[in-house]
């Protein structure tokens, strides 16, 4: 698995490839702790914890 993060702002951005296709997943951010975002999402599936997710 290939992952992308972006953090900051008001979304933190995920892009991954899953071994066959790319997806996209924006989760809010938190300013208090970046790294709550991105533990989330590598914790497990995002489910419907995502805004935006899609096919890239």
């Amino acid at each position: 698995m290939i992952i992308g993060i972006d953090t900051g702002g008001t979304f933190t951005d995920f892009i991954y490839h899953d071994g066959t296709e790319w997806s996209v997943l924006k989760l809010l951010s938190t300013p208090q702790n970046p790294a709550e975002p991105v533990r989330t999402i590598l914790s497990g599936p995002a489910g419907d914890e995502g805004y935006g997710k899609e096919k890239a």
